[in-house]
Order: structure tokens, then C-alpha cells, then sequence
């Protein structure tokens, strides 16, 4: 499967594949493809990202939403804990 947006924020990035592997552990891995695509340019992927609401506050967990925001601001949107990214490989992107 490819996985591609015209975005740059790691909500519709990174929080989307982290959690498609998360979901599929085991059945689907990140592979490095810059060998199949000569030219390709890529980045590594992040690991660490916050959310920014609407009034431009900025949470770092989701602990931190207020229960007021908890319905449009949601806990895969928040970056896995340091172990789950390590398996992930989030930086073969």
C-alpha cells in the first residue's frame, strides 16, 4: 500500500501511518522504497509533534484537551510512547 498526502501535518501524516500499523501489527510494515524511485525526494518522518486547537493553544498529550475538545481532538492524533515509535520506524519514510 502507498500513502500519500499533499499535507505537511503529521495529524494526517505520521498519527495516520502510526496508527495503520499499529492496527495491522504484524500484517503491514514501513519499508524504505528510494531504491524503486530514483529521484524521489523524502524526509525521515516525525516522532514527536503536538496538536495546535483552533484558538492556537497547543497540547502536547492528550492528557493536557480539555474534556471540552476531547471529541474533535482525539488520542492517535498525539504521538505513540517512545517504545511503540521505536517499533514503528516512523523515519523510513
Amino acid at each position: 500500500m502507498v500513502y500519500s498526502t499533499c499535507s505537511m501535518n503529521p495529524i494526517e501524516n505520521e498519527s495516520v501511518v502510526a496508527q495503520l500499523l499499529q492496527t495491522f501489527q504484524g500484517q503491514i510494515s514501513l519499508v524504505n522504497i528510494s531504491d524503486k524511485l530514483p529521484g524521489l525526494q523524502t524526509i525521515p518522518g516525525l516522532n514527536k509533534w503536538c496538536i495546535i486547537g483552533k484558538t492556537q493553544e497547543i497540547f502536547n498529550s492528550f492528557e493536557e484537551v480539555p474534556k471540552t475538545l476531547q471529541s474533535t481532538i482525539r488520542p492517535n492524533m498525539f504521538p505513540p510512547s517512545n517504545d511503540v515509535l521505536e517499533q514503528l520506524h516512523l523515519e523510513r519514510w
